[in-house]
């Protein structure tokens, strides 16, 4: 077993050096892919706080308005 070992040291650890980059890679597309999707939220939130705001002023436009034609009357 370790005339086995001796001779394949150098098989051996390669395989742990390219199994270790492999997972480092993997982890590394994955946090890459999260950030992708927190950016895309991030675009989405903001752009739904945008379209809320116009749609906020809107209503109070339409409400100030509707008061100042009640008071009209």
């Amino acid at each position: 077993m370790i005339q086995f070992l001796i001779e394949n040291i150098v098989s051996i650890a390669i395989a742990f050096i390219g199994g270790g980059a492999w997972l480092f890679e993997r982890n590394k597309r994955k946090a890459g892919a999260i950030q992708e999707m927190q950016k895309a939220y991030d675009m989405l939130v903001k752009d739904y706080n945008r379209r809320f705001e116009e749609m906020q002023k809107r209503i109070d436009y339409l409400e100030d308005k509707l008061r100042k034609k009640n008071e009209e009357k």
